[in-house]
């Protein structure tokens, strides 16, 4: 169904828009149950094909026919403008497109009561005492509004990288192997990316070098994660005639709460294996726990990569995540 002949309803400002503009007016369908005031139907029938609801919010819904304003072409004037890519769209359209857009515009206002208020740019070289005034205070206000985004910016940042050091007990991939790197330069390490194709992070301390294994699973530690450390020790040991320490670090339980874990980070079937192979079992929550203490006493970090390169089974001493992390309330 469409058409173009249609009768208008009432009157009003849209109502006298579309009578002005009726000729470009079309339907290709109809309203069956038109929200509000019919403004529109077909002519010489009842079927609506335009209406206008006023909301309880003050705002109008208005379903209006499609106004037409294309010009019409010829086949060869087509394919003239097909060869031509810097025709403007603007060359295909009716004066009238435009004075309908101000149009329309226009008399949504006067539907809500607003006016457009007219200031040319020769009027700011006049102001009253009142206009000076407020106008010193608007900008005091926005120089105010600008320190606070910028102070608020600077704590925002804070917390983002406060937050990312969550992913040492929340984390897995890359975003959990980017703390663990962070923990150990804080150690005193220097952290060498793994070559592509490989997983391995090797770390160079003061003490002896060591290769670590960084994984985040939502349960225990795998045997298999050890037995790839293995690969890995021994790969390096190929390539330079000197045995590295075996590091794994296994974010435990992720998607556990904190107080909920526990279960054994490390089967008891995978820690014989581990101890003969001279490898360091730490979680990620053990890793937060160093990280914290090293930050607030930067000696502690010789004690913990001490600890880390000299143990061969589960780290021990860094299991008191309670007196980091509180648990707070929060609003429903």
């Amino acid at each position: 169904m469409s058409g173009t002949q249609l009768d208008f309803d009432g009157d009003g400002p849209i109502v006298r828009l579309l009578r002005k503009y009726k000729k470009y007016l079309t339907y290709e369908a109809v309203i069956s149950k038109p929200p509000g005031v019919a403004l529109a139907h077909i002519a010489g029938t009842n079927k609506v094909v335009g209406s206008i609801m006023r909301s309880k919010g003050g705002g109008y819904l208005i379903l209006l026919p499609a106004p037409d304003f294309r010009i019409e072409q010829t086949d060869h004037e087509i394919d003239d403008e097909d060869e031509d890519d810097d025709t403007e769209d603007s060359n295909i359209w009716l004066p009238e497109a435009g004075e309908f857009e101000k149009d329309l515009l226009a008399a949504i206002e006067q539907l809500s009561g607003s006016a457009s208020l007219s200031r040319p740019a020769w009027a700011e070289r006049y102001a009253t005492d009142e206009q000076q005034r407020l106008q010193a205070e608007v900008v005091k206000q926005q120089k105010r509004v600008e320190t606070a985004r910028a102070k608020l910016a600077t704590v925002q940042q804070q917390r983002e990288a406060i937050d990312a050091k969550d992913q040492l007990f929340l984390g897995a991939g890359r975003a959990l192997e980017l703390e663990v790197r962070k923990v150990l330069e804080l150690l005193g390490g220097t952290v060498t990316e793994p070559p592509p194709g490989r997983d391995d992070w090797r770390v160079s301390f003061p003490e002896g070098d060591a290769v670590v294994e960084v994984k985040g699973v939502s349960k225990s530690a795998a045997e298999k994660q050890a037995a790839q450390l293995a690969k890995w020790v021994a790969s390096i040991y190929e390539e330079t005639e000197k045995l590295p320490k075996g590091i794994l670090v296994v974010n435990t339980w992720r998607e556990l709460p904190l107080d909920q874990r526990t279960d054994k980070d490390f089967p008891d079937q995978m820690l014989p294996y581990s101890v003969q192979q001279g490898h360091s079992l730490v979680t990620g929550l053990q890793l937060f726990v160093i990280q914290a203490e090293v930050a607030k006493d930067a000696s502690r970090a010789e004690y913990w990569r001490k600890q880390l390169l000299s143990t061969s089974g589960e780290l021990v001493g860094a299991d008191d995540w309670r007196s980091i992390i509180h648990e707070v309330k929060t609003e429903d």
